[in-house]
């Protein structure tokens, strides 16, 4: 028996009685494809046998179940404190203040690239915060911005559609206005400095590193984990798909996208493969056999190991090239 089934098995044997009482932070994270992440299900198992006393699989004891439930509370970089830094920071857009994560190198000497991690329609998770602090032990200061900072946040909502009316809500220029402002933010700092700045995204996060890369021709490389190119429908906030603006891009782009994405046909991922290389401009676009949306959100049961390290050595390499060269 896999350790995944016998957790299952131990899940479901659980009485009301012996039962830990779920809390809002046991509770299934928001997601398309409607499952519970892994961290959230190592979290709930760990917690149910640690209340009953029992082990996890044979032969693990409590002090195994504790560090499972550790594991599916913390970001595996972010819990390296001897390579990062991790801040909490506001700056400015406009008359507005954005919140955000910034992740930079330990005992940095001189200045380094920046790079804006553009979260997911969930908001500015652990997750993110995690790909930031692996850029900064990649020799980047990484900044991820809440996109949502006028709002207080995400909604705190397992209901997909509650999420997709809630960014219907907040126009794209607005959104591509904050990371500008971030961007700027970077460069202003003297850890950055006149280094470049690129940026990644994910998930909606990657359709605006699209957006934001054609109208910033001052970044220094885009890339974009299956990022939505077309549009289903415009609107008066949403009035351009991202595609569209393409041929202003001016930004070298790399892009990461599954086969067995349902969300994003692969004739839009090829008609941005057209666009892009019809700019010019150094671009690799990459398709993942088998891997569906959001295959490098490693909290996610949609996470595929071999696609996403081999599309995040392809992000660290793309960036090299075009941040610190």
């Amino acid at each position: 028996m896999t350790t995944k089934l016998f957790l299952l098995a131990l899940l479901r044997r659980g009485t009301k009685q012996d039962a830990p009482k779920e809390t809002m932070a046991d509770r299934p994270e928001p997601e398309e494809e409607k499952f519970v992440s892994r961290r959230a299900f190592l979290r709930r198992a760990s917690k149910t046998a640690l209340s009953t006393g029992a082990s996890l699989v044979p032969g693990m004891g409590l002090a195994k179940a504790a560090l499972l439930a550790k594991e599916g509370a913390a970001a595996s970089a972010l819990a390296d404190a001897d390579s990062v830094v991790r801040e909490e920071v506001t700056y400015p857009s406009g008359p507005d203040t954005i919140k955000a994560t910034l992740v930079r190198p330990k005992n940095l000497a001189g200045n380094v690239p920046g790079v804006i991690v553009i979260h997911e329609i969930f908001g500015l998770t652990d997750h993110i915060r995690d790909v930031a602090a692996r850029l900064a032990q990649a020799g980047y200061v990484a900044l991820a911005p809440d996109l949502y900072s006028r709002e207080g946040g995400a909604p705190s909502t397992s209901d997909f559609t509650v999420l997709r009316e809630f960014t219907g809500k907040i126009p794209d220029d607005r959104v591509v206005g904050d990371l500008q402002a971030g961007a700027s933010y970077l460069a202003g700092r003297a850890d950055v400095g006149n280094r470049k700045v690129g940026t990644v995204g994910f998930c909606m996060g990657g359709l605006y590193v699209m957006l934001f890369a054609a109208q910033t021709p001052s970044l220094g490389a885009g890339v974009v984990f299956y990022g939505r190119p077309v549009y289903r429908e415009t609107t008066p906030q949403k009035p351009t798909s991202p595609i569209a603006l393409i041929p202003r891009l001016q930004v070298p782009l790399q892009g990461h996208f599954g086969e067995a994405d349902q969300s994003i046909p692969l004739t839009d991922v090829e008609a941005l493969r057209a666009a892009v290389t019809a700019t010019g401009v150094p671009n690799e676009i990459y398709t993942y056999k088998d891997a569906p949306h959001a295959f490098h959100n490693d909290t996610r049961e949609s996470y595929r190991e071999a696609p996403a390290k081999e599309a995040w050595q392809r992000t660290v390499a793309f960036f090299e090239k075009h941040l610190k060269a």
